[in-house]
């Protein structure tokens, strides 16, 4: 997941800027497990029909451990960005893949990002 694993080489300073934009506002910054991230994505796919990558589901997964730990009310809107498709996770196939419904586009789903940690799953 290249786009959370940046070691920000070059511009240091943003990460700095970003704790201080967190502190300043009030806000929280939360560590989420793969395992959830991923959950998350699965959900979106399945459920939303919104195909993203494992960084785009992050802020899913964090509102629902945030929901969870009480910093986000069950009454409160959330926005979520997801920027990102899951399209370049795909692995690479000789010849495009004909889906005929949605349980297969599932399993061609988990085919593809199965190699990237993920474990299947559900997150509201």
């Amino acid at each position: 997941m290249s786009g959370l694993d940046d070691p920000l080489q070059g511009y240091e300073r943003d990460g700095a800027l970003t704790l201080k934009t967190v502190r300043e506002s009030g806000g929280i910054a939360l560590a989420v497990s793969d395992k959830d991230t991923l959950e998350a994505g699965r959900f979106l796919a399945q459920d939303e029909g919104i195909f993203v990558e494992p960084a785009a589901a992050t802020s899913i997964a964090g509102a629902s451990v945030a929901r969870q730990l009480g910093h986000i009310g069950e009454s409160e809107a959330v926005v979520c960005l997801l920027t990102g498709h899951g399209l370049k996770y795909q692995a690479p196939k000789a010849e495009p893949e004909s889906v005929a419904d949605g349980a297969e586009l599932i399993r061609a789903i988990e085919r593809d990002v199965g190699g990237h940690g993920y474990t299947g799953g559900r997150t509201r």
